[in-house]
């Protein structure tokens, strides 16, 4: 046999060949590691937005009530008087009609169901019919106190509005059930419900099955970041204390989660420091400003814009107590700044109406593309009883001889900022309300009649925080309120009698 000699040259090539080979063999298991960091996709909430607007498809006449939140604890069927009954026609009048429920109701007593710690709103299975009674035809479940008894409480509520056919958006046995739209079909056209919160407590998240992880429970949440706004000096005493926290080589942890708030990102700018769990940033005006997780924003507009193929008008709800200075009690009357760029964006990708509540003092209204947008609707019932776990008495330092069996009535109610003027003097109140009435017709909104409500919390009065129409002179304050309100968003507002209302243009 022929011996083959191999050339320098051909040697020098294998050579080369070889090498090349191992330097790609090395850059697949390069890649093939663990510990290399793999591609992510970052959502892009703009991707679902439509390129024009869609009319709505609801025959016309077609009327909608819009409520803020029902945070009452037994039925009220039983105390409806003439004055309550004149509202309540309003509503049971619409073609359809919304609000939030705020608590949880099942048989406490039969069920024993362990709450979690902290204040606590619960109420009796027959809620659920004294709900429909109201004439609310559909409620959000997504707010933060959906979970006060937990997600077994939750589930319980669940199948009781499920078994008295309350329909209800905002909460499912996993994400997608959570995030999913609710729909309803009426005579005059089919209703999509898509809920959301802002303001929420921890542990609510739910997951979707994968693989061998089961789902989790929950409501359909809307996570934010929130950043201090403050200025030069105050900027110059933080930078001091973070070079100080960072020198001494542990952090300091901070609250950081409280009411849906989600950690901090790392310092991301020169004018940024992230300090004691709390991000600050460099600007003109105080105050608090947020960001929306893209995660979250995306997959609620994208079931937002998934409802509009489906049904006939679309409306979106979230429970948000966030304001210009921070989540607070939710008295704040002014929103917080990423509650108008999702508003917009809700409604860019195929919403019709947009309904904001948890906060429990009025905010404005918009009209954004000829859609209206309700800031804060307040609170529609109000029943200030709430019950307290014996560790959130103790840790409130409330008195034992007048928290028996747990239970403690609320007498809270805000009151205007510091340093701004209300002539109405109803400015953060907690006793108002509005009682929008909308009418569609050529697949648009024509009109809006905004009736003021008296919520009349007062504890010595049997009907105390029940709603009815106002009295002329109080009812002139709240609509003099919602007009300066809405004036920044240049949405002007006629009174006409005892009545608010809107005309949209085309």
């Amino acid at each position: 046999m022929r011996a083959i000699r191999t050339t320098p040259n051909l040697r020098h090539g294998a050579a080369a060949a070889l090498l090349v080979l191992g330097v790609a063999s090395q850059h697949i298991d390069a890649q093939a590691s663990p510990q290399t960091a793999l591609p992510r996709w970052v959502p892009d909430p703009l991707s679902q937005l439509l390129p024009a607007p869609v009319p709505a498809t609801v025959k016309d006449g077609f009327t909608l009530v819009t409520l803020g939140d029902l945070l009452y604890w037994r039925p009220v069927r039983a105390q409806i008087d003439s004055g309550m009954e004149q509202a309540l026609r309003l509503v049971r009048g619409a073609d359809f009609a919304t609000a939030n429920h705020e608590g949880t109701f099942f048989d406490l007593h039969a069920k024993r169901i362990a709450p979690r710690d902290g204040s606590l709103m619960a109420g009796p299975p027959e809620m659920a019919q004294d709900i429909k009674n109201l004439g609310v035809r559909l409620v959000s479940k997504a707010n933060n106190h959906s979970f006060d008894w937990g997600a077994d409480g939750l589930l319980e509520e669940r199948r009781i509005l499920d078994a008295v056919g309350l329909p209800y958006a905002g909460a499912g046995d996993n994400r997608s059930a959570a995030r999913a739209a609710t729909f309803v079909d009426l005579p005059k056209g089919r209703v999509g419900v898509v809920a959301a919160a802002s303001s929420f407590q921890t542990g609510v998240v739910p997951m979707d099955e994968d693989a061998e992880v089961p789902a989790r429970p929950g409501i359909s949440v809307l996570r934010t970041t929130s950043a201090r706004v403050v200025d030069e000096k105050q900027m110059a005493v933080l930078r001091r204390m973070a070079t100080v926290e960072r020198a001494g080589g542990a952090p300091i942890p901070g609250n950081s989660e409280h009411l849906g708030r989600a950690r901090p990102i790392a310092d991301s700018a020169a004018n940024e420091v992230t300090l004691l769990g709390q991000t600050f940033r460099l600007g003109k005006a105080p105050g608090e400003t947020w960001t929306m997780n893209p995660w979250d924003e995306f997959e609620i507009l994208k079931e937002v814009r998934s409802a509009k193929k489906l049904s006939d008008l679309v409306i979106f709800t979230i429970h948000a107590h966030e304001g210009v200075d921070g989540p607070g009690e939710g008295d704040t009357p002014y929103p917080a700044d990423f509650l108008p760029t999702l508003f917009h964006h809700v409604i860019d990708a195929g919403g019709d109406v947009v309904a904001g509540h948890g906060s429990h003092a009025l905010r404005g209204i918009e009209i954004y593309k000829g859609r209206p947008i309700f800031y804060g609707l307040s609170t529609f019932i109000f029943q200030g009883f709430i019950l307290q776990t014996q560790e959130s008495r103790n840790s409130r330092n409330l008195d034992p001889r007048f928290t028996s069996r747990g239970e403690t009535e609320v007498r809270l109610n805000g009151s205007a900022p510091p340093g701004v003027e209300d002539p109405t003097g109803l400015l953060g109140s907690w006793d108002v309300t509005i009682l929008p009435v909308m009418t569609y017709n050529g697949g648009r909104v024509t009109e809006i009649r905004i009736y003021p409500i008296d919520v009349r919390r007062n504890p010595r009065l049997r009907q105390s925080g029940l709603p009815r129409l106002a009295p002329p002179e109080l009812g002139h304050r709240i609509l003099e309120l919602m007009q300066t309100l809405s004036a920044p968003f240049g949405t002007k507002i006629a009174i006409e009698g005892n009545v608010g209302v809107i005309r949209p243009g085309p």
